[in-house]
């Protein structure tokens, strides 16, 4: 459907998008995956049953940016409260913790070096994605980011 003088320049700008969405999905892999681990590692450490049940949903649950943790957050307390209330407040002492690290250490870190875009410029992305539509927007706003800049670029080349 496109005219052939511009089917060349269209293919280079849809492999660099391409390439630049496998960085990003490569990234969130990994941070849910250290999550997972460290939830894991921390939840053992506390002698709770069920430690890779809720290693895995924070994992899982690291894919929504900001409400995907609370949502983790609150599923593990539930579960340590049916186990054991007094550890709860060691839960949610070191979900605080892991994700404060992880928010302002390892996101802005592999985020940037997969996108190759700054993180506040990500963590306004991911606000206005949520403002706009709520936790679609706020999984799908980089993706769209991505190829939206690689379009830019593309068209400026």
């Amino acid at each position: 459907m496109l005219p052939m003088k511009d089917k060349d320049r269209f293919i280079r700008i849809w492999e660099r998008a391409r390439r630049r969405f496998a960085s990003w999905f490569a990234a969130q892999l990994t941070l849910m995956l250290i999550i997972g681990v460290v939830t894991y590692i921390f939840m053992l450490s506390l002698g709770i049953p069920n430690a890779a049940l809720i290693g895995t949903i924070a994992g899982l649950t690291e894919i929504v940016p900001i409400l995907g943790p609370i949502i983790g957050a609150v599923i593990a307390a539930l579960i340590v409260v049916s186990y054991n209330a007094q550890l709860i407040w060691w839960v949610l002492l070191g979900f605080l913790i892991i994700q404060q690290l992880e928010n302002n250490l390892l996101v802005p870190m592999i985020m940037k070096k997969a996108l190759s875009i700054n993180p506040i410029f990500i963590l306004l992305a991911v606000m206005v994605g949520g403002t706009l539509a709520g936790v679609l927007g706020i999984i799908t706003i980089l993706p769209i980011l991505v190829l939206g800049s690689e379009i830019t670029k593309g068209l400026r080349d």
